[in-house]
């Protein structure tokens, strides 16, 4: 019976630890299959890095089209040239003076008779002055006047001494076109006595007296006696250099 026992005890136990080897075995093998199945899972979700170098342009195939410094070159500024030359058209183009004033350095002091001064006044000029007035003729001058320009004692009787009138002219060193400038003019008479003396200020085309008299009225000068005009002009930005020239002319009444 106690045998019996046993070996029925024994039995169950095989079967029992047959069923634990084999539950375990089991366990194992699905263990290992879910494990394989995760890191499959993993795998195919993880999206490789590729790193590619950029690999950056040589700098010569950059800059291919530039010059290098050594390629740039400045230009040094053209000084102004002081001789007569076509002008550009821009507006701030500096002439020098030389040209535009050449004629005012050899005015030349014309003795006309007076009549023969306005009326060529008047087919050069657009304007005259309010206070230019007409001056007598030598026949209608007093008789005391005519007599007071007879020759002084020490002369030659029969010879009349003549007015001797020269010109002046204030000095510019630059003109720029289009600007204002101020011109002045002295008459002075180192001679006998000069009377009705006019000066005539002679522009060229577009340029414009904004200020002084065209006509300058300097009456009467006697010897070393002087008179001065002085003109403010509208130079023109279209001129030419060296082919503007302002003109003074000078004349006396006989």
């Amino acid at each position: 019976m106690i045998s019996e026992f046993l070996n029925n005890k024994q039995g169950k136990l095989q079967k029992i630890l047959i069923i634990l080897i084999i539950t375990f075995l089991i366990l194992l093998i699905s263990f290992g299959i879910n494990t394989a199945q995760e890191e499959d899972t993993s795998e195919s979700n993880e999206d490789p890095l590729i790193e590619e170098e950029v690999e950056d342009p040589p700098v010569e195939e950059e800059i291919e089209d530039q010059p290098t410094e050594e390629e740039i070159i400045i230009e040094p500024i053209k000084e102004i040239s002081t001789e007569p030359e076509e002008i550009i058209e821009e507006e701030n183009v500096t002439a020098p003076v030389e040209e535009i004033l050449e004629e005012l350095n050899e005015t030349i002091v014309e003795e006309l008779p007076l009549d023969e001064i306005l009326n060529e006044t008047s087919e050069t000029s657009n304007e005259t002055t309010n206070d230019t007035q007409p001056l007598p003729k030598p026949e209608e001058l007093p008789e005391e006047e005519i007599i007071s320009d007879s020759p002084s004692s020490g002369e030659a009787p029969g010879i009349i001494p003549e007015p001797e009138l020269s010109i002046q002219i204030s000095n510019l060193t630059e003109v720029t076109r289009g600007e204002v400038i101020e011109i002045s003019a002295t008459i002075i008479n180192s001679g006998a006595k000069a009377k009705n003396v006019l000066a005539i200020w002679v522009l060229p085309e577009d340029f414009e007296i904004i200020s002084g008299n065209e006509i300058e009225n300097c009456g009467d000068l006697g010897k070393e006696e002087s008179c001065i005009s002085t003109i403010n002009v509208q130079t023109s930005i279209l001129s030419s250099l060296g082919k503007n020239q302002i003109k003074i002319r000078v004349g006396y009444g006989k």
